[in-house]
């Protein structure tokens, strides 16, 4: 094999390599009509304080987009918490789901290319008394999907 034909070979290979890896990019954002970041102000904060997060979803599509508020409730706003061992809280029993409760949705429109963010307050959800590292992730179904977008993972630290 000559050098001129090896550098063929590779600069073929690595082609093929970029060709794959950018259009798994692109389809993996066509696929999703929207994103979802979450950010605190503070990632850490006294036990008993207000911890804020902030969600922000950026709507990716040419169109309009309705998704319900994140402001109702844990279950809509699709947040999870996990402490250092892994384990997932469970909201607050006010929180929890309850199989004869009456739903009401209320929602955002988000225009073409331009994002939302709504705050809200994790302690009024979930238990965050206790001093410890806590994963907070956020996710939202897509409309008319039963797929989900998920967020970044955020840490956020309790101190006593």
């Amino acid at each position: 094999m000559t050098k001129a034909s090896t550098c063929v070979r590779v600069t073929k290979y690595l082609f093929y390599f970029l060709l794959l890896v950018t259009s798994d990019l692109w389809s993996q954002s066509a696929s999703q009509p929207f994103t979802v970041v979450i950010s605190a102000p503070a990632t850490a904060t006294k036990s008993g304080s207000i911890v804020r997060l902030d969600i922000t979803v950026n709507n990716n599509l040419s169109d309009r987009m309705f998704l319900t508020s994140n402001r109702l409730e844990p279950g809509e706003a699709g947040i999870s918490i996990r402490d250092s061992d892994g384990n997932q809280l469970a909201p607050r029993d006010e929180f929890k789901p309850r199989p004869d409760a009456i739903h009401s949705r209320f929602g955002v429109n988000i225009p073409p290319g331009k994002s939302i963010t709504e705050s809200v307050d994790l302690n009024r959800w979930f238990d965050l008394t206790k001093p410890g590292q806590y994963t907070v992730q956020a996710k939202k179904r897509i409309p008319g999907s039963h797929s989900f977008v998920e967020s970044n993972k955020l840490t956020i630290t309790i101190t006593p």
